[in-house]
């Protein structure tokens, strides 16, 4: 509980002087991570990297990531955004409350859900400006993503789902 309340400059600091290895492979503004790792070394004396070892290598796999162009990455989270509402995610959070549900439990399910609530309250006053809200987490989530992705030196980035269909088999015909 002491950990939750410092910074994640604070808690960097700490988990850099409990185990530098681990320091350097980790996302230093991520307080979760930082915190989980914290304790992991704690209880451990380390933090074991096991984010790309493979634990049995008498398999070999083809790691394959869809790139998009980023204004058709905006547009798709944009469209998923209208759908969601459209099918009902502001009466599922409003549900949700009425069922007993606190408003931390429930921003605690996602992105949207930790805007809706703020809908609901009057902090957001439109609905275009909920969308707006919305999508710019979802936005700058996905940056991250593809961030954390991009330091995976194997993964094989495609742009399309021929070139996709091509690789794979190209991948099962020579092992």
């Amino acid at each position: 509980k002491d950990l939750e309340k410092k910074s994640p400059a604070q808690l960097f600091a700490i988990l850099k002087k409990s185990d530098p290895i681990r320091a350097k492979n980790i996302d230093a503004k991520n307080p979760v991570r930082l915190i989980r790792a914290i304790e992991i070394c704690r209880v451990l004396g380390s933090v074991p990297d096991t984010r790309y070892k493979i634990l049995n290598t008498k398999y070999q796999f083809l790691q394959i990531g869809i790139a998009r162009e980023k204004e058709e990455l905006h547009q798709r989270i944009s469209l998923n955004i209208r759908k969601r509402l459209q099918a009902g995610m502001i009466t599922e959070v409003e549900k949700l409350k009425n069922s007993g549900l606190s408003w931390e439990k429930i921003k605690s399910f996602g992105l949207s859900f930790k805007l809706i609530p703020q809908y609901l309250n009057g902090e957001i006053k439109t609905q275009e400006e909920l969308i707006e809200k919305i999508y710019l987490a979802e936005k700058n989530y996905a940056k991250r993503q593809m961030t954390w992705f991009k330091k995976n030196n194997k993964i094989k980035w495609l742009t399309d789902y021929k070139e996709i269909e091509l690789s794979v088999k190209d991948f099962i015909r020579t092992r």
